[in-house]
């Protein structure tokens, strides 16, 4: 294959040889856009699709490291920053990192759940995505609808968010769930990231033809288990609402949306 021409590195060469992500960064970098069209414009079908295949694995398996990754260290960091004590530091954490406080409960949630399996079996994250995993490690989510998607992984089938969504729909009909216990615990501890404030009015509002309500500091939720998702989608929108209220600019690192990786 030609990897070098007048025209510059072919990038989409050094894709189908299975190159580095870094090497393939680099030689992308040194491109212009009219080269690289030049040599996707040289591409037949059949190299359309291996490209598609390999860059999709690439995202995938980096959108999983990123995930585990940082799980496992803002929960090293909880333990090291003594977080029951000071939540503050496990909160400034997060904002020098570039995530919302929930983002960073979510990620450690996550190692906590499936951290050692992955590790254990590191082929099993081959057939997952980031947000599959996420709403397996959710309290609302069934340990039968999480064991047959681990089922399903090994078996080489892959778990997208559609099949992460669909095992959890259909075992959550034959079981209560007990979701809402999972919200209180890690909303109160968002809460008590923020600085004193009086406990607001209690509130009630309707969602799905059913109630909920909480009472602050600490959090209380009551609901029913259809109104688990609900509530969290409330409540990530109620704390990203403040945090652009009281001007939190505090973010010095995007991490997510840039696609920074170190490591190969």
């Amino acid at each position: 294959m030609r990897t070098m021409s007048k025209l510059g590195t072919d990038v989409f060469v050094l894709i189908q040889e299975g190159r580095s992500r870094e090497e393939i960064l680099k030689a992308t970098a040194q491109l212009s856009d009219d080269q690289i069209q030049q040599s996707a414009g040289r591409l037949n079908a059949k190299q359309i699709d291996e490209i598609e295949l390999s860059i999709t694995e690439t995202l995938q398996l980096v959108g999983m490291k990123r995930l585990l990754t940082s799980g496992c260290y803002l929960e090293l960091w909880a333990k090291a920053s003594r977080e029951a004590e000071n939540p503050q530091r496990f909160c400034q954490m997060c904002e020098r990192f570039g995530i919302r406080r929930a983002t960073g409960f979510e990620y450690r949630r996550v190692w906590r759940a499936f951290g050692k399996r992955i590790m254990e079996q590191p082929r099993l994250a081959r057939f997952m995505v980031p947000e599959s995993l996420k709403i397996l490690s959710r309290e609302s989510t069934p340990a039968e609808a999480v064991s047959e998607a681990f089922t399903l992984a090994a078996q080489e089938q892959f778990v997208s968010i559609k099949v992460a969504n669909e095992l959890k729909e259909r075992f959550t009909e034959s079981e209560k769930e007990t979701g809402p216990q999972e919200v209180e615990q890690s909303t109160s501890q968002l809460v008590e990231c923020e600085p004193e404030l009086p406990p607001p009015a209690p509130a009630k509002r309707s969602f799905a033809g059913s109630a909920w309500e909480f009472t602050g500091r600490v959090l209380r939720i009551v609901a029913t288990a259809k109104d688990v998702d609900a509530i969290i989608q409330d409540l990530k929108q109620a704390i990203e609402k403040l945090e652009r209220e009281r001007n939190v600019n505090a973010r010095i690192a995007s991490f997510y949306s840039t696609g920074n990786e170190s490591h190969g």
